[in-house]
C-alpha cells in the first residue's frame, strides 16, 4: 500500500494519508456526504484521511479477532463488538470533528458508551 500513497504518513493519522485540496476543517456531516469511491475515509480532528480497502488477510484477521472477542464479551455481558462499518466519535467534546471506523471495536455495556457510536446516534 505504501506505493499507492500520494503523500507521506502524518502523525495525525499514521494509518492513513491526508486528503489534499479539501477545505478544512471538515465536519462529520461533510464526511457522510462524500461520494463512494475506492477509498475508505475517516475524519480526524477535522482533517479528512483516506485508506485503501483492507486486504483479504487483514479482513480475515479482523473477523477472527471480532468473533473471539464477541463470544467472550457476550458470554460475560460486557457490551458489544462491532465490525469495520461502525463509525465512532472518540472525542465527545468535539463530536463533529472526528469519526473513525476501526476494523473491530468494543463498546462496553454502559449506556453512555453508545453515545460514542456515531452510527447509533444517527439512527436514534
Amino acid at each position: 500500500m505504501a506505493a499507492l500513497r500520494a503523500h507521506p504518513p502524518s502523525p495525525l493519522a499514521p494509518w492513513a494519508e491526508i486528503v489534499p485540496d479539501v477545505p478544512y476543517p471538515m465536519t462529520v456531516d461533510e464526511l457522510h456526504a462524500l461520494p463512494d469511491d475506492r477509498w475508505t475515509y475517516e475524519l480526524v480532528q477535522g482533517v479528512l484521511v483516506r485508506m485503501l480497502l483492507s486486504s483479504g488477510r487483514a479482513s480475515s484477521i479482523g473477523y477472527r479477532l471480532g468473533a473471539r472477542l464477541g463470544t467472550y464479551v457476550e458470554d460475560n455481558g460486557l457490551g458489544v463488538i462491532t465490525g469495520e462499518q461502525g463509525g465512532y466519535c472518540l472525542d465527545p467534546a468535539h463530536p463533529r470533528d472526528t469519526e473513525v471506523a476501526p476494523d473491530v471495536a468494543f463498546v462496553r455495556a454502559d449506556p453512555l458508551s453508545w453515545l460514542l457510536m456515531v452510527s447509533v446516534q444517527r439512527n436514534v
